[in-house]
Formats: C-alpha cells, structure tokens, sequence
C-alpha cells in the first residue's frame, strides 16, 4: 500500500541521516508533526477514516481489486441486466429492449411519475369504475363515446349502409375492437387505411390471376369448339339466366375450393353446354330477348355500374357477364 500522503510529508527525503543533521532534524520534527496533523487531519489522531468507524478505501482492497480496471457508468451492469429484471416475463423483456441500461429505464420511470402526478398523463379508470367515470376519461381523451362512432374509411371509399352483411359485420368488428382498446381515432382510421390497401392489393392480385385463367379457358374452349365458340357462349348464358334468373352471375363467380371461378374451368362451360343443347337450346342473338332483357339493355346498364360504383361490378360478378354478353356479339 502506498503510503499517505502526510506520512511522506513526515519522512525525511534521505532516510540514513546521521548526526547533527539528525539532531537539526529532530529539532524540527516536533513542529512538522503538529502541522502535518493540522493539514490532513484537522490536528486530531489517526484520519478521517478512522473517525468514522472506517478504513480508507485502499485498505479496504485486494491487490487483485487494485488492479482491477475502473467500472463507472453503464459499464457497471451485466449484461443480462434486463434478464434479470424481466425475470421470465416476456413483455417486460421487450419493453426493456428500447433502453440502453437500468439508468434509462430509471429515468422513464422518474419521467412517467411526474407526468401523472402533474396531471398530463390520466390513467384509464381501473375495472372498478364506473360507466360514468370511464365515459368521462373517454371525453377527456377524444376516444368515441360508442364503437358506431368511429368513422373509419370502407374499401374502395365505399358506404357502410351500401355493405353487404358480411362486410357490415366486419367494420362492426374493427370498430369494436377499437374501441375496447380505446383507440384515438386518427390511430384507427390509420390502421383501417392499412388494411383497405391491403384488401385492394389482394383484390388486384386475383384480379390478375383470374384474368390469366380466363384467358387459358377462353383459349382451351377455342381449340374445342372452333367456329361455334361464341355461339356455344351465348347459348351458356342464356341457359342459365333461364335457369337461374339474375342470379346466375354470382354462380358463375363462385369459387372451388382452389380459388378457381365456375366461369373459368372448361368442363364446367362444357357441362353446361350440354345441359342447354339437350334441352333444345337455342343460340341467342344480338337483339334478341333474354327472359325479359334485351341484350343491349343490358350491357349498357352494366356499365353504367362499372362507372359509379365499381366494388358492385366486381362484387356480383358483372365483370363476367359483361365479357359474355360481348363475346355473344361479335
């Protein structure tokens, strides 16, 4: 151990002094020893550390401590500190991922109190309160009164009272779960925006595989029927508006259980054929009735669909019937 600081001061530079420079020196010492207790211990026996019922630091370490390198600041702490405060608790291990150490998390902690105790942050009212007071935490917070009152946006900017059950149903559903999580409004409007893309993007990726199929069918019943491929098509349709009524387009775009359209497979436009001819069918033409309908008529009504509200055209397949009332034309 390295010696006080004072007890240099109390040690001759050269310890074999001798003779008179000894008896000059002990002369002398009488003095140095009174102010060397003046500067390092206020004139009182031992040190500081004494008097407080202590040893200094230094004597309170091993060699291996000395030598030890210097852990201050966030050095200190183990690495698994946040193991260690989680203790098994997933959610508090990843919440404990956005700090850099315990001093942060601190900090958060000191930071969140002193928003309640100021009053900028109100916790939500606990399972014991009352409507009337979680109703009032709701005004305070800008959360809708009821699950009705989120306004959120409906695929390709439709209108809610323009849904069908299913889709009705489904906004009731978001809506809910809005607001059982008491959700800002903006938060929810943005996270309904983020599913409307992603509803259309796969609505164009179907769209796109459809017309691929189509396409492959179109061509396949070409090669099988040659010249009476148009003919064959408008006799299919005719059969089942008789059959079907207007129904028939939803039951033509339902789907078999790979995602492939009744409209779209060449042994169903083939059975069907054959139901309509053995039934004594005949090929219907441009300008001709069809249970009730003029050919005509009727295209120009589906595109007037087409032009103001494009998820009705979609929806109920008119897409298809549009594409069979045209190849029946030509």
């Amino acid at each position: 151990m390295k010696p006080h600081w004072s007890e240099i001061y109390r040690c001759p530079a050269d310890a074999d002094v001798t003779g008179a420079d000894a008896v000059a020196d002990a002369s002398s010492q009488s003095s140095l020893q009174d102010r060397t207790l003046s500067w390092s211990d206020n004139g009182k026996e031992g040190s500081l550390y004494d008097e407080a019922g202590t040893v200094a630091p230094d004597a309170a370490l091993s060699d291996a401590d000395r030598s030890a390198p210097d852990k201050t600041g966030d050095g200190h702490w183990p690495d698994d500190w946040r193991a260690q405060m989680a203790n098994g608790d997933a959610k508090a291990a990843r919440l404990l991922e956005r700090y850099t150490s315990p001093d942060a998390v601190g900090k958060a902690l000191m930071s969140a109190q002193h928003r309640i105790r100021s009053g900028e942050l109100k916790l939500r009212p606990g399972p014991e309160a009352t409507e009337e007071q979680l109703a009032d935490w709701r005004l305070q917070h800008g959360i809708p009164e009821t699950a009705k009152d989120y306004d959120v946006p409906i695929l390709l900017d439709g209108k809610y009272e323009d849904l069908d059950e299913f889709g009705k149903a489904s906004i009731d559903a978001f809506r809910g779960t809005f607001h059982e999580l008491d959700m800002p409004p903006e938060h929810a409007e943005k996270i309904m925006s983020v599913a409307n893309d992603v509803a259309v993007q796969q609505m164009e990726r179907q769209a796109e595989t459809d017309a691929i199929r189509q396409e492959g069918t179109e061509d396949s019943l070409r090669m099988d029927w040659g010249a009476d491929y148009k003919k064959n098509i408008a006799l299919n349709a005719q059969f089942m508006q008789d059959k079907l009524g207007d129904s028939w387009q939803s039951f033509v775009t339902a789907r078999t259980p790979e995602g492939l359209r009744l409209a779209d497979d060449p042994k169903f436009n083939k059975f069907i054929n054959q139901m309509a001819r053995s039934e004594g069918g005949t090929v219907l033409q441009t300008g001709e009735t069809a249970a009730g309908h003029n050919v005509q008529a009727r295209i120009e009504e589906i595109r007037k669909v087409m032009s103001t509200d494009y998820s009705k055209y979609k929806r109920e397949g008119l897409d298809v019937e549009y594409s069979k009332l045209l190849e029946g034309r030509r």
